[in-house]
């Protein structure tokens, strides 16, 4: 079976193209043996993989390899005897029966580091907390403690981080370095580089502040934007080339324009020295970047910098404080492996991982760049021919590259191994091997991986095998503040990893209990995953509410008024607000009201659903007497009460608003008696004046008159709530393409609601075709765009024989099709 070209000796000073990016797996042989082995395809069958076995699990070998993208099979050498796992997929191969999965390449190629998925297998703790474990514990005993312990934890750390402010972070004496941001980007980058560090703050003179702040990943873009030839910036404009100019361009860069094409100017993220450190790791987490400035503001004085705030040294904080209680904090003596907690390697059969990506020292750096920005990750495990830890490629280490102007070599020739040793040869922060890679393992605890990551330059710890040195995941502070601070609210609630961080700001609790009975509340009232997910984003709070006290009693209201519980659920997770309204001053009275008006509950709920804010309204400051203004203009009621069940924010504005609105809509000629009275008042009351006043003005720009303009309004007054780009996008293509005049659109301001890429454009490229081969002498634009989609292939595609309409039907469907592939140019439309 094995080939004789086994284990091709490598030149780390050579760049190889194939077979760099490598995804490592977790194999698993759980039927016992004396000595088991792994080959496979991904080894090209050549060499004998040993698995270890698993501590305290005598018949369970396992072993980590690092495989190629691409489909696989493998077989297992147990004591001598080749077999594979009947509990896998497998099929007959070229070598008998052999396992098979997929490394599948993800979009651009460019492989992602992902969280793993949970595993359950009866690894839960007490009372339900579930964790996610490396799969080299899979059937190994896991350490059990319970959710409130847990929780307990997470509350003495967010409450000590609450006590204690940024002042506690400033040093007894260091500097900070800061750029302006008129000085050029070559310039900048070896001043960096000569420091040692790899960002600094950026002060614009101009404007006498701080504005934004430059980074190792700001260089990598520069660079790569050299190496890919995708900017006209070249290596001796960086000469000249300023900070400010490049942000300008980085914007571009990622499409982060205005609707104007101007950049979008983004504000620096900074912390105040008296904000707590809770909120200041928030904002680290939540912008994703690795350091906030402390910036003391003072009226008539310039800001002063007083430090780079990181989560290391938070974490710092966090652990100098636990030194002394440690047995108060439980959740800090159990093993990583034991907390969802990294990015762990997948293993065999979890269809939900993304693959893990790592480099050999072989590798271009480009590749290693390109890794590092399409990934969105701050780090690279790089490995050896054994799949073993020999460094790791950071962001930071592209700071090296200012030695000698390395950075002008090409990048593409050069290897990740000759990269790291620049930076070996260079100054601190590069150091040597064993400050830069540090390691830990799965059996390590969490106070031991948070000591490791509090010292100064360690960002992240690479998980390896005892012994082999395999990698098995990594764990980054970001993974530990996370953790620490939202793993509740994302495990229990559902939220994203944003919102949580978002919603952790706004709520606080000691122990599970209540929230735990907030949840089991809404459970068992019908509200699915996302509705809970959605209603505590919106109100984090509501997870310390009492449900016997108010939850309860509203919800009862709710249901005793026929309101089902999956309307209620989707009412509440929309505006959960109502839920901390008062049930007797503001509820039961704007429901009284509303049933006044509706006389149904059935119009109450489906004006509710529309606009779930109805009952935050003061019946009497609001409702009502908007309800009077249009009585007293001779509405009829049946119309307010048409308006209040399908348009119910109509009547939600401002009562002085609202008067002038409903004076507005009779001067411009609506007649109060007539239902289209109250359409108006609902178009002219979702805009503000200046408005409404720029799209009149953009229809002048197709001849449009002033009596044109009010014309097409008391036509059909909900045109007029479009965007100015929409409507001049229909405009432009109904009077340049279709040759339709401005007073026939005019006549028919429908038109300018109908959807350009599901009606206007495919029936007008298919009419077009059409009259272009003669089938039809002429276009009849009210029967081509004004019918229904039924009359319109009854009238342009049934009308002929079966097999002239099947022809006519597939030509219709060609242009839905290409309809799609639209986008705005300014007014313009155009195919991509």
């Amino acid at each position: 079976m094995f080939a004789s070209d086994m284990n091709p000796a490598r030149d780390a000073g050579r760049v190889t193209t194939v077979g760099t990016v490598l995804f490592p797996i977790q194999f698993t042989w759980p039927h016992g043996g004396r000595s088991v082995f792994l080959s496979g395809s991904f080894n090209r069958w050549t060499e004998l993989v040993p698995m270890s076995q698993v501590e305290g699990c005598p018949n369970v070998f396992q072993a980590v390899y690092a495989v190629p993208l691409g489909c696989h099979e493998y077989k297992f050498f147990v004591d001598g005897e080749w077999r594979h796992d009947e509990r896998q997929p497998h099929k007959t191969g070229e070598y008998g029966i052999v396992n098979t999965f997929d490394a599948i390449p993800i979009p651009a190629e460019v492989p992602l580091v992902h969280p793993r998925s949970e595993i359950l297998n009866n690894m839960e703790v007490d009372n339900g907390l579930m964790h996610r474990v490396s799969a080299v514990t899979l059937n190994q005993a896991m350490p059990r403690i319970s959710e409130e312990d847990v929780t307990a934890s997470r509350h003495r750390i967010a409450v000590y981080l609450q006590g204690h402010t940024a002042y506690e972070l400033l040093p007894e004496s260091g500097k900070v370095v800061a750029l302006d941001v008129a000085l050029p980007v070559k310039q900048a980058f070896h001043i960096l580089s000569e420091q040692g560090i790899p960002l600094a703050p950026l002060w614009d003179f101009r404007k006498g502040k701080f504005v934004g702040v430059i980074t190792a990943s700001d260089f990598i873009l520069i660079l790569r934007e050299l190496v890919n030839n995708r900017s006209n910036l070249t290596e001796e404009e960086l000469e000249t080339h300023s900070i400010a100019a490049w942000k300008e361009g980085k914007a571009y860069l990622k499409g982060q324009v205005d609707g104007h094409g101007r950049p979008i100017p983004k504000e620096l993220i900074y912390a105040s020295p008296s904000e707590n450190l809770k909120d200041v790791a928030l904002k680290i987490l939540q912008s994703g970047v690795a350091i906030v400035p402390i910036i003391h503001l003072e009226d008539g004085l310039f800001p002063q910098l007083l430090h780079l705030a990181s989560l290391a040294g938070i974490l710092k904080c966090i652990c100098r404080y636990v030194k002394h209680c440690p047995a108060s904090l439980p959740i800090l003596q159990l093993p990583i492996y034991a907390i969802p907690l990294g990015t762990w390697v997948p293993r065999i059969g979890e269809s939900s991982s993304r693959p893990f990506a790592m480099l050999r020292l072989t590798a271009s750096l480009s590749s290693a760049l390109d890794m590092l920005v399409e990934a969105h990750v701050s780090s690279i495990p790089i490995v050896d021919d054994n799949d073993s830890l020999v460094d790791v490629y950071c962001r930071s280490d592209i700071m090296a590259l200012a030695k000698g102007r390395a950075y002008t070599h090409n990048l593409n020739e050069m290897t990740v191994h000759q990269a790291l040793q620049l930076g070996l040869d260079s100054n601190p922060p590069y150091g040597t091997r064993s400050q830069r890679c540090q390691m830990c393992l799965r059996t390590d605890t969490l106070l031991k991986v948070m000591e490791q990551l509090a010292n100064p330059g360690v960002r992240r710890l690479v998980i390896v095998e005892a012994g082999s040195n395999r990698v098995e995941g990594i764990i980054s502070l970001t993974d530990i503040f996370r953790f620490l601070l939202v793993s509740f609210l994302k495990n229990k609630c559902g939220l994203s990893s944003e919102s949580a961080l978002t919603a952790s700001k706004y709520v606080h609790f000691e122990t599970p209990e209540k929230p735990n009975a907030v949840i089991a509340f809404f459970n068992r009232h019908g509200f699915t995953k996302p509705q809970l997910a959605r209603l505590v984003m919106r109100r984090p709070m509501v997870l310390t509410t009492d449900v016997e006290k108010t939850l309860l009693p509203k919800l009862e209201f709710f249901l005793s008024k026929g309101i089902s519980n999956p309307d209620l659920a989707q009412i509440l997770s929309s505006n959960p607000t109502i839920l901390s309204s008062s049930l007797e001053n503001q509820l039961i009275p704007s429901f009284d009201l509303l049933s006044n008006v509706l006389e149904s509950n059935k119009k109450i709920i489906s004006a509710l659903k529309r606009h779930p804010r109805l009952l935050n309204y003061n019946p009497n400051d609001v409702l009502l007497v908007n309800i009077n203004i249009l009585v007293d203009n001779g509405v009829n009621e049946c119309h307010i009460a048409s308006t209040v069940c399908s348009k119910p924010s109509t009547l939600t504005v401002s009562p002085i608003k609202f008067k002038s609105v409903v004076q507005e809509a009779k001067e411009m000629g609506f007649d109060p008696c007539k239902g289209m009275f109250m359409v108006a008042i609902y178009a002219l009351g979702s805009m503000a004046k200046p408005t409404l006043k720029r799209k009149f003005e953009a229809f002048k720009k197709f001849t449009w008159s002033n009596e044109e303009i009010s014309e097409a309004f008391r036509r059909y007054p909900s045109f007029i709530r479009l965007s100015v780009d929409n409507l001049m996008v229909t405009m432009d293509f109904l009077v340049n393409k279709m040759g339709c005049s401005p007073s026939f659109i005019a006549k028919r301001p429908r038109l300018l609601l109908m959807s350009m890429e599901k009606k206007i454009v495919p029936r007008f490229l298919f009419g077009w075709d059409l009259l272009s081969k003669g089938v039809i002498k002429n276009i009849n634009l009210h029967a081509l765009l004004e019918t229904s989609e039924h009359l319109f292939i009854e009238k342009f595609v049934n009308c002929y024989k079966p097999e002239e309409a099947s022809r006519m039907l597939k030509l219709y469907h060609e242009k839905l099709d290409l309809s799609k592939n639209l986008r705005m140019d300014g007014y313009k439309l155009q195919h991509l």
